[in-house]
Order: structure tokens, then C-alpha cells, then sequence
């Protein structure tokens, strides 16, 4: 009976995460997903749908060979935390010589996160580092105050204080 639960709610998590992203993919849906609040990272309730989703994202990535190397830290009241230890696109840029266009693509990580009413507190990039380390907490937080995004010598943002 558990584990029916366990696989139901999962179900239920998927349809939810399909349904957001059918509303998302026309923009003008977004101000009809804003308005009434259904995305939003000051809610701990969202917050665990989150985790939930990047628990999902990080199983996914195990069975993709060369892909992205994923893993969720456990729920905490504070935030959400992962960090990836493999970025392929890290790595081409690495290999490439085009390590100076990876802050481009690496601060796009922190407009997004405004979405859901999130802030991201990060100190690396694979890019820049051998690890991504992110903490997602709501916008409104203390912990989001506590870390003003900066930005690096090369051009990456990163937070003050992690």
C-alpha cells in the first residue's frame, strides 16, 4: 500500500510538472501562473515539489552515459540543494577553448530562478570549478538576503558569504 502511494504521488508530481510547462511554453500564460501564485519558492510546499522533481531530473541523468552528474542533498527548511559534478557542456567548453563564453550561459541559471520567485546562492560552476553548487531558497528569505549576488573577474556571478 506504501509503495502505491509512493508511485501515485510521483504520477500526480509528473501531471503537475506537464501540466506547468504546457501553460509556460505560450508566455502569455505566465502572467495567469503568476497572478495566482502556483509557482513560487517562498512556499515550502513548492520548495519540496522541487526537490521532488530534481530527485526525479538526477535519476534520469545516471542512465544518459557522458551527461549530466546530479545529486540532491536531502530536504531542509532553508532551500533546495544539489550540485552537479559533471557538465558536459562545462567539459566541451573546457576541451574547446570557450571558457569565455560559459559566463553567459552559466548566469542565465539566476534570471531563471526569479521565475518561481526563487533566489540562487552559489560560489562555483563546473565551469570555473569542479563542482555547480546551488541552494535554491524563496526570493523573500533571510538567507537570501544574506547572500548579494556578485560578480567574479571573469565574469561569472556568484553569492557573497557561501
Amino acid at each position: 500500500m506504501k509503495n502505491t502511494l509512493k508511485i501515485v504521488g510521483k504520477v500526480l508530481l509528473a501531471l503537475v510538472f506537464r501540466s506547468l510547462y504546457s501553460l509556460f511554453k505560450d508566455n502569455y500564460h505566465i502572467v495567469v501562473i503568476e497572478k495566482f501564485g502556483i509557482v513560487n519558492a517562498n512556499k515550502s510546499i513548492f520548495r519540496r515539489i522541487l526537490k521532488l522533481a530534481f530527485d526525479m531530473t538526477a535519476k534520469a541523468d545516471e542512465r544518459i552515459k557522458d551527461g549530466y552528474i546530479m545529486k540532491v542533498e536531502p530536504y531542509s527548511k532553508d532551500g533546495v540543494r544539489y550540485h552537479f559534478d559533471r557538465c558536459p557542456v562545462a567539459e566541451f567548453a573546457k576541451a574547446h577553448g570557450y571558457l569565455n563564453i560559459m559566463p553567459a550561459f552559466c548566469n542565465c541559471d539566476y534570471p531563471a530562478m526569479e521565475y518561481i520567485n526563487a533566489a540562487l546562492i552559489r560560489k562555483h560552476t563546473c565551469a570555473n570549478s569542479d563542482v555547480c553548487d546551488y541552494l535554491i531558497v524563496g526570493d523573500e528569505s533571510k538567507t537570501a538576503k544574506e547572500h548579494p549576488k556578485e560578480t567574479d573577474e571573469q565574469g561569472y556571478w556568484y553569492n557573497v558569504g557561501t
